[in-house]
């Protein structure tokens, strides 16, 4: 017979053998190793794209960001305009998509959205007027016969005429003009403007460059190409998505945005609670940095890339900035890449606008609609939308600023 003692005394060990487990259990279901920083940065979309996270475990940290970076290249394999495999692609270049991915349907319903926000400010159907300040513009064809003079730099008066013939009137050509054999042709360059003569089938076709052409030109053009473009001539009925005649779309300004976004959704969807996503400028956040700390980004000065104006707090938010210094379609500099659609031309009101808001796809947009719209318009535009703020550098001044009635809640330390 067992005896009340070592009844006793086997309850008691069985106790601290189930102590000994659980605080086992415990420790492999509670402790976790210091919340620590990892970083990858990939070129992508034309820029950079940097993804930070801050979480325990290094393995699972580095999965989740090769899964925001896969993410990535879903969006670009839809959305790219020069990838001939992309859908974008394919629907420029047919006039109509049928069963377009609910990426595509969802980044142009988005675009068209916000092209009613911002009164046109911001529309994707600019391509054809980005396309006359882009491409080489075929000014006329010649006859061939003039290809021997071109060989020995000479200009005939004939050919000088050939010039003054062209409709509409181009700048003439100056006393003294220059003609320079090159791998494919030849370029007669006069006074600030050059001229590129290729050979065309059994005629030499005289080509410029948009930025060359007379004011008047430029806008003869110009009024000829607005026909093609307005966000509100897209159709879009269930999964099918058609352009009007000679439309064409770009993604450009949004598609970065909302890439940052899908990143940011693959990276929570693996438990990640806190990170940064950067797109070239494009950035969004999710939670904050490790102790509660915000995440600290910089706004460059538009004149000065190594150096900071000021830097904004973010925590949950998404912020980007558009200028019009650091793309230009000349070599002079001088024709910025950001366009107004209702003119066709590049834009010069601000020197950039930054638009801080919940999602960078907005961000993104807006920031270019801002810009286009300038301090005051844009401005009042951002006071009107909940949960938005901008800050606009003017463009005769930079130092001069336009902010929106709650951006003072985000900056943190001004330069």
């Amino acid at each position: 017979m067992i005896s009340k003692k070592n009844d006793k005394t086997t309850l008691m060990a069985l106790l601290t053998i189930a102590l000994i487990v659980l605080l086992i259990i415990g420790s492999v279901f509670f402790y976790q190793l210091p919340i620590q920083r990892y970083e990858k940065r990939r070129d992508m979309m034309g820029t950079y794209v940097r993804i930070v996270v801050y979480h325990h475990d290094e393995a699972h940290a580095m999965e989740s960001i090769d899964s925001a970076y896969a993410r990535i290249e879903d969006v670009v394999s839809v959305a790219s305009r020069y990838d001939p495999s992309s859908e974008l692609y394919i629907l420029n270049d047919d006039g109509r998509l049928e069963a377009a991915s609910p990426t595509l349907i969802e980044l142009i319903q988005k675009s068209i959205d916000i092209y009613e926000i911002t009164g046109g400010a911001f529309d994707i159907t600019i391509t054809p007027l980005l396309n006359l300040w882009t491409d080489e513009f075929e000014l006329t064809t010649i006859d061939s016969g003039y290809e021997t003079d071109l060989n020995n730099g000479i200009l005939s008066e004939s050919l000088r005429d050939e010039f003054e013939d062209i409709e509409p009137p181009i700048y003439l050509l100056n006393e003294t003009p220059v003609v320079t054999i090159t791998g494919n042709g030849w370029t007669i360059s006069s006074s600030w403007q050059n001229y590129y003569v290729y050979q065309h089938d059994t005629e030499l076709s005289v080509s410029t460059n948009f930025w060359n052409l007379p004011y008047d030109t430029q806008e003869h053009y110009i009024d000829i190409t607005k026909q093609y473009v307005g966000s509100d001539k897209i159709t879009i009925d269930g999964n099918s998505i058609e352009l009007e005649e000679g439309m064409s779309l770009t993604l450009d300004g949004i598609a970065k945005g909302y890439a940052v976004d899908k990143a940011i959704e693959e990276l929570q969807s693996n438990g990640i609670e806190s990170a940064l996503v950067d797109a070239g400028g494009d950035i969004a956040t999710l939670g904050t940095r490790s102790e509660g700390k915000k995440w600290t980004i910089g706004l460059r000065n538009p004149e000065d890339e190594m150096e900071s104006i000021m830097e904004f707090g973010l925590s949950g938010q998404a912020i980007a900035t558009s200028g019009n210094y650091e793309r230009y379609f000349d070599e002079e500099a001088q024709v910025g890449h950001i366009m107004d659609p209702n003119t066709g031309r590049s834009i010069y009101k601000s020197s950039s606008a930054t638009i801080i808001t919940g999602d960078c796809t907005m961000a993104d947009a807006l920031a270019t609609a801002v810009f286009v719209l300038g301090p005051e318009d844009g401005t009042a535009l951002v006071n009107s939308l909940d949960e938005t703020e901008s800050l606009i550098l003017c463009y005769e001044d930079p130092t001069s600023l336009s902010s929106s009635d709650g951006i003072s809640d985000y900056i943190i330390n001004e330069g």
